[in-house]
């Protein structure tokens, strides 16, 4: 757009900033309620440490490795961070059983 219309696309590029940031706040949000009983469920696990350390690991590496400029490095580090978690999640999923077992909370290992 900003090729054919510069003028229209100045003006709203601050809009759809906005816009872009709102959406994305609220998408996290809207994820977090979605799923706020699995999250729950985590607690006195590890996995919430070994995200929080997966998570911290690729962001140190992404602004490192981001280059010389700031806004550059804040972009690498954000999309490091969650690069691949969503199929690291459904890959996860399909191939771990509950390790905490049923109901009881006893491992049936012999599965």
């Amino acid at each position: 757009m900003k090729a054919r219309l510069e003028g229209i696309a100045v003006r709203i590029e601050p809009l759809f900033g906005k816009l872009s940031t709102f959406s994305l706040v609220l998408l996290m949000l809207l994820i977090f309620v979605v799923n706020i009983r699995d999250i729950l469920s985590l607690y006195g696990s590890r996995g919430v440490i070994a995200s929080i350390l997966f998570l911290v690991a690729g962001s140190t590496m992404g602004w490192f490795l981001g280059g010389p400029r700031v806004e550059t490095r804040s972009v690498m580090a954000l999309g490091a961070a969650q690069r691949n978690i969503a199929a690291g999640l459904v890959v996860a999923k399909q191939n771990f059983d509950d390790s905490r077992g049923g109901s009881d909370g006893r491992c049936d290992c012999d599965r």
